[in-house]
């Protein structure tokens, strides 16, 4: 999830972000693990809005095929969609989710 500032006189209590101590607003943006290619883009949404909210309730949830997921980070949890780098049947599957998710990071 992407984070933006917004400031200025009359700003709504509701975008203000304690992670961030201050007022901005969220986008989700999906990458694609193999190419780096942005496949989806959603937002603005209210700083104070939870991620899993977002996916579950604008549209990210619901255009995923049955046999597709979301590599998350650990912020996420709550949906069979979402998929954690910490579970997988093994170390290696680990380490290789952990490197798709750090390079979102960047």
């Amino acid at each position: 999830m992407s984070r933006h500032f917004a400031s200025g006189p009359g700003l709504r209590s509701c975008i203000f972000s304690e992670k961030l101590n201050g007022s901005g607003y969220k986008y989700e943006v999906v990458v694609c693990i193999t190419t780096g290619d942005i496949v989806w883009i959603n937002g603005p949404f209210e700083a104070g809005r939870h991620d899993v909210t977002i996916f579950t309730e604008n549209g990210l949830k619901d255009a995923l095929c049955d046999d597709e997921g979301v590599e998350v980070d650990h912020g996420y949890q709550g949906d069979d969609k979402l998929k954690n780098p910490n579970i997988s049947q093994s170390r290696k599957g680990r380490i290789e989710k952990s490197t798709v998710c750090s390079r979102h990071e960047n």
